[in-house]
């Protein structure tokens, strides 16, 4: 070899060819290549570098033979033999480019000699080789390219169209090796990004499925499938191969051939192209499921390693998860798990972290075990493999079912060891978040303190992601009380709000959540109101729905605790949940109406949420159509009712439509709302408007437990307002409420009762309250131990009772019987009515009848000497009705009168009244007059009436006292017990008639004995009578006038006392009065007064121009018993001699006496008269003013009226007329003999003698003699001197016969 080296060195070209072919034959033998070293490689290199195409040919082949080792090319490359052959490939000899591409194809195995190359542009004189007509040229040319595409740091040079489209003609050709190269280095160029697209749109997929269905070249399917492999790896060309049949391809290829890297080609393609979620429901549905199945099983790893992958893809999807799933999918993952590659393993673990997305793949892991070798990855696995593995186990701690399988292989353990490593924190925190939703392991969870510190720790980290693990997990933790305090004292509350800021509105989500659950403990909602109600409200006003709703739901936990409401109010949260109250979706709508309803237990926020149109919002919430909302809204409309007295219509009609809800919660919270509403509202008409009554009546007849108190009670607040009473009784309430009381509860009754005593309240109820036997009801219900019931029962029987038609039947039904029973309650109210209902019914005449008949009266005496105010005065009020019936006073006679005498002395005015009241009434019956007389009333009343000073009082005392003096023997009594002083205070009362009644009582007692009128006197009664004589009223001046009339009647000593106290004047002035009555009572008194024998005071009316007076009412007055009292008076004035004459003096005093003979008028008037004209006759000196007045033609008729007063006062007057001899004649003319002759003939007649003195005086003038004899009269005397007469008038009687004869 040393002399072919020095030869190879000449410059002759032939040595050269030569040497070089020596080279190439002695290269040849595989046993020489080791000689090939040192200056041999230089002499070729040497040999390459003369440019002569023989000699580098040979050289060439030399190389070709000895590069078969990559030390060796390495040493060519270093010497520079690259670039000579880049010039061979210039030849246009076929055998210099065969082996320039020859020792080119072994060279560029090697990195060093392809930079070379590139650095040389070869690839510019390898394209044209590629295309050339030699299959050699163009297969060796290929095999350079195929070593050269592997170079991926020089991939802009193979950027070229020419390059791509040559290589492709390759593929296609009919030389299989040329077609295996080209092949293979599109595969490599389809690897390189920049090229890629290039080798796609070149080639075309059409070409390249058509190459991969080649059954004549199984490396050619296996590397064109490789090419698709590479392109599949671009989404664009993923998209291609799927709609261009590259499945249907794939189909075939793995169909017709059993070869394993055509296997493993197809698996790598279809790996990639189930990267695109598109191809998953593709692949599933065609028979490649089955090809990757059975690849699964393998024996070839790689095979396994593919298909695991594409079973990944497959599924990650959920709609084809299940079909990777299926058919050993998920066995064969499982079945790697515990193979022994590592990365076979991770493939696995990854494959069954995206099948273990399905709940029930979870549980068939955990059936399978494998459960078991993932916690052994997680636990014992390099990094990666226990990152894949708790990628898995985070999955699988989503099924609560296969817990207490994770549970027994100590999976927390696990867990917190990855928690404490970097790199697998997020997962093993996302597998403990999942973990607490099991009640077995958040227990364990919270009592580790670490773990929870780890979250609180985690919440804190910058990354999003990280933050809604953690939080997650302190949410599902915090849903267990007692790890709330827990999460708490590690500062969970400063750590959320810290983070609420977050951008992420993920956290801000989860953040809300766990606030949500952490405000479920009691303890610590007040601190959350402090630290994070701003936060709460910033999670209300969030667009994100489930932040909203955990705002508001974390807001009405709180609100739960009155406690933190004046903060919430400082914070003015009830606006902020208002707007929420409109949301569109419901669920936020519940948390909102929850929170309003836990915020409305303060009466506080009732105006605030008024202020804001909350009404109008929550009756919005109908349109929800949600039972919770509903619920919640009947619960708001009920502690609203408190503070509202009304609601608009729709209002109403919602709360109507929550009582018809199906739960019974919120039909109780409506019914309370409408409880509340009808007892506060003032204006009821909108309740009857919409029914509500009715609705009320059938919610009762359904006897629903609670609602139909409530019911009841929204029955008893509307039978306040009168429009009750519109079709009342079609209504059926009276009915359904009488029915409900025989099982009703005690609430019930008593809202029963409520409703009858509001009823009672309207007179058109009434009636037929009573006709529905209400009363019986009434009764029932007063069995009740229940102060409001008995006092409700009291009440309507009160005022069924003020109906007087009403009482009777009352009575009937037994109302009485059950106010005895009420009568005794403890309840101060109820006995105030059943006092009044007791009133009522003694005020009815039939009641008292009836009470008289089943001798009742004992009830009324029982509540008399009751501790009870109010039954001390119906018992007085009532006693006072009794007594104005004839029935009730005498019922009252028997017992009733001790009672009512004690109450007379009562403490209470009232009693007194009404007692003294019942007094006077009795005391106007004279069957009770006595009785009360017996049992002391006369003291008892005088006692009374001077230590009252009440008006009404004093009247019925008086009044009383009146009626008292009207009987003898009790006016004893009242005058020894000086009644007459107390009546002579009363008398001066400012009431008028106090006044009256005393100045009755006074009349009366004054018609009593001699004795009692002076005593009467002595106790001072006439200083009072002089005063309320002169008292400007009509009544008390009769009574006084004729109390004075009495007095001075058969008592001188009381006459001159009643004169010298000026009565006199008093008198006389009354009897100028146009009232009659006091003007006859005045002359009464007058003429009382002149009847004393003592002239003083005759004399004293005179000298106070009585006869002026007389005469003024002589010719005024119409009336005879005026008239017949001032003649009467003028009689008596007359038997005074010097009065006598004054009155004749007075010339018009005797024609009125004429003149009142001659009328029509009584018998006592003609009487009077007849009197003075008798007194007149006494004195001659008047005889011619008698004559002038034409008295004696009055005289003659007195003589004949069939009175024998008149008779005997005519006759009297006769007679001593008759004595006038001028009068005799004129007598005897005017009829006078007649008369006397009359009298003269009876014979038990007292005008006799003077009837005889007069026929006498007449006989004395003979011209009477015949008119005597023709009238009879000398018959009358002859009888009358028989002896038939007196002895006197015997004798008269002869006179007058003697006389005439």
């Amino acid at each position: 070899l040393h002399l072919l080296i020095s030869i190879s060195k000449h410059d002759c070209v032939i040595v050269k060819q030569n040497s070089a072919r020596a080279f190439a034959l002695i290269s040849s033998a595989p046993s020489n290549h080791d000689n090939f070293v040192g200056s041999v490689l230089d002499a070729l290199i040497g040999l390459l570098q003369c440019q002569e195409e023989e000699t580098c040919k040979n050289t060439a082949a030399a190389i070709v033979n000895i590069a078969t080792s990559n030390e060796i090319s390495a040493r060519i490359g270093n010497l520079g033999g690259i670039y000579p052959l880049v010039l061979l490939l210039k030849s246009s000899d076929v055998r210099c480019q065969r082996n320039a591409c020859h020792a080119l194809s072994r060279l560029t195995t090697i990195e060093e000699n392809k930079l070379s190359l590139f650095l040389h542009h070869g690839i510019d004189h390898l394209i044209p080789l590629c295309a050339s007509e030699h299959d050699g040229v163009s297969v060796l040319a290929a095999m350079v390219f195929c070593n050269l595409s592997t170079c991926s740091s020089h991939e802009h040079e193979f950027v070229r169209e020419d390059l791509i489209r040559v290589l492709g003609h390759i593929a296609s050709g009919h030389c299989p090796a040329s077609s295996n190269y080209a092949i293979m280095s599109l595969c490599n160029l389809a690897s390189m990004c920049r090229v890629r697209d290039h080798v796609a749109a070149e080639v075309g997929l059409t070409g390249l499925f058509g190459l991969m269905k080649e059954e004549a070249n199984v490396e050619c399917r296996v590397y064109t499938t490789m090419l698709v492999c590479n392109l599949s790896s671009v989404e664009k060309h993923r998209s291609a191969i799927l709609t261009g049949g590259g499945l249907r391809c794939l189909e075939s290829v793995a169909a017709s051939v059993d070869d394993i890297n055509l296997h493993r080609a197809i698996l790598l393609t279809l790996y990639n192209i189930s990267a695109c979620g598109e191809s998953h429901a593709m692949i599933a549905q065609s028979s490649l499921m089955q090809f990757v199945g059975v690849a699964c099983q393998s024996r070839d790893l790689l095979c396994q390693r593919c298909a695991l992958m594409i079973l990944s893809n497959i599924a990650s999807s959920d709609e084809t998860r299940d079909v990777a799933t299926r058919g050993g999918g998920l066995q064969a993952a499982i079945i790697a798990l515990k193979g022994c590659d590592t990365r076979l393993k991770r493939f696995g673990l990854v494959c069954l972290a995206n099948m273990s997305n399905d709940t029930q793949t979870q549980s068939q892991i955990v059936v399978h075990g494998g459960h078991r070798s993932i916690i052994t990855l997680s636990r014992e696995g390099d990094m990666e493999t226990r990152e894949c593995a708790l990628l898995c186990l985070s999955n699988l701690c989503a099924n609560e079912t296969i817990y207490s399988s994770l549970i027994d292989q100590e999976v927390l353990n696990v867990l917190e060891r990855a928690c404490k490593e970097d790199n697998q924190r997020i997962t093993a925190l996302f597998a403990l978040a999942n973990l607490t939703s099991s009640d077995e392991l958040i227990h364990d969870i919270g009592a580790d303190e670490g773990m929870v510190v780890s979250l609180v720790e985690l919440a804190k980290s910058s990354d999003a992601h990280e933050q809604c693990l953690a939080i997650s997990a302190l949410r599902r933790l915090a849903s267990i009380a007692k790890n709330r305090e827990v999460l708490f004292h590690q500062g969970i509350l400063f750590t959320l709000t810290k983070m609420f800021n977050s951008k992420h509105e993920g956290v801000r989500r989860e953040i809300a959540s766990c606030l949500c659950a952490l405000s479920l403990s009691l303890r610590l909602r007040f601190n959350m109101a402090q630290i994070a109600t701003s936060m709460l409200m910033e999670s209300v006003k969030s667009n994100d729905s489930a932040t909203v709703r955990c705002g508001l739901g974390a807001i009405a936990n709180v609100a739960e605790d009155s406690g933190t409401h004046p903060i919430l109010i400082s914070a003015n949260v009830m606006e902020t949940v208002l707007h929420r109250l409109n949301h569109a979706e419901t669920a936020i709508k519940r948390e909102a109406i929850r929170a309003v309803s836990n915020l409305l237990s303060s009466t506080e926020l009732h105006a605030n949420f008024l202020r804001y149109d909350g009404l109008e919002s929550l009756i919005q919430l109908q349109t929800a159509s949600c039972e919770d909302c509903d619920c919640l809204a009947a619960l708001s409309f009920s502690k609203l009712s408190f503070s509202i007295s009304s609601l608009s219509d729709d209002g109403l009609r919602y709360v109507l439509t929550l009582i018809k809800s199906k739960e019974t919660i919120a039909r109780k919270y409506a019914a309370t709302a409408l409880r509340n509403l009808s007892a506060s509202s003032e204006e009821k008409d909108a309740f009857f408007k919409l029914g509500i009554p009715g609705l009320m009546t059938e919610v009762l007849s359904d006897k629903e437990k609670d609602l139909d108190v409530l019911a009841a009670a929204a029955l008893s607040s509307l039978s306040c307002s009168s429009r009750i009473t519109d079709r009342f009784l079609d209504s059926g309430i009276l009915h359904t409420v009488i029915r409900s009381i025989s099982n009703a509860t005690v609430e019930l009754k008593s809202q029963i009762a409520a409703i009858f005593a509001n009823l009672s309240e309207h007179l058109e109820c009434r009636p037929i309250m009573i006709s529905h036997a209400v009363v019986k009801a009434i009764d029932a219900l007063s069995a009740v131990d229940h102060g409001d019931t008995l006092q409700d029962c009291a009440r309507a029987l009160a005022n069924l009772s003020s109906a007087e038609k009403a009482q009777h039947a009352i009575y009937r039904q037994g109302g009485f019987k059950t106010l005895d029973t009420l009568s005794h309650s403890d309840c101060e109210t109820c006995k105030r009515y059943v006092a009044i209902a007791l009133q009522f019914m003694a005020s009815s005449v039939e009641v008292q009848r009836s009470f008289f008949a089943d001798d009742a009266l004992s009830l009324y005496l029982d509540v008399s000497t009751s501790a009870s105010l109010d039954y001390q005065r119906t018992a007085a009020a009532s006693f006072s009705s009794m007594s104005q019936t004839e029935e009730g006073r005498l019922m009252m006679k028997k017992d009733g009168i001790n009672a009512v005498l004690r109450l007379c002395s009562h403490a209470d005015l009232h009693v007194r009244r009404n007692a003294v009241c019942a007094v006077a009434n009795l005391a106007a019956s004279p069957e009770t007059r006595h009785k009360i007389a017996m049992e002391g009333g006369v003291e008892v009343i005088r006692f009374a009436s001077a230590a009252n000073s009440d008006v009404d009082f004093l009247r019925d005392a008086t009044r009383a006292m009146s009626s008292l003096a009207v009987d003898t023997a009790i006016r004893e009594v009242m005058v020894s017990q000086e009644i007459p002083k107390s009546l002579s205070k009363l008398a001066k009362s400012a009431d008028s008639e106090t006044q009256r009644f005393a100045s009755l009582a006074l009349c009366n007692l004054c018609v009593g004995t001699q004795t009692q009128k002076e005593s009467i006197v002595k106790q001072g009664v006439l200083r009072v009578l002089l005063f309320i004589l002169r008292y400007p009223d009509l009544e008390v001046e009769r009574r006084a006038s004729l109390a004075i009339a009495a007095l001075s009647l058969g008592s001188n000593q009381n006459r001159l006392q009643i004169v010298g106290c000026g009565f006199v004047r008093s008198l006389l002035e009354a009897t100028s009065y146009p009232d009659l009555k006091l003007r006859q009572f005045a002359l009464l008194a007058l003429n009382g007064l002149v009847l004393s024998t003592e002239p003083t005071t005759k004399h004293h009316i005179v000298a106070e121009n009585g006869l002026s007076s007389l005469l003024s009412v002589l010719k005024s007055c119409k009336d005879d018993e005026s008239t017949h009292a001032c003649i009467y008076l003028l009689g008596s004035l007359a038997e005074d001699i010097e009065i006598l004459k004054a009155i004749v003096d007075m010339d018009s005093f005797l024609p009125f006496v004429v003149q009142k003979l001659g009328a029509a008028g009584s018998i006592e008037t003609k009487r009077s008269a007849a009197y003075f004209l008798a007194l007149l006759s006494e004195y001659q000196e008047c005889h011619r003013r008698l004559q002038e007045a034409n008295a004696l033609e009055s005289a003659v008729a007195l003589i004949s009226l069939v009175d024998e007063e008149c008779q005997y006062y005519g006759a009297f007057a006769l007679a001593l007329l008759a004595k006038n001899k001028s009068f005799q004649v004129p007598l005897a003319k005017m009829g006078g003999v007649r008369p006397l002759v009359s009298i003269m003939a009876s014979k038990h007649s007292d005008a006799r003698h003077w009837a005889a003195l007069a026929l006498l005086k007449l006989a004395d003038n003979f011209n009477n003699h015949i008119t005597i004899a023709e009238e009879g009269g000398i018959s009358a005397l002859l009888a009358i001197g028989n002896g038939e007469g007196g002895v006197t008038v015997a004798n008269l009687a002869k006179r007058a016969f003697d006389d005439v004869k």
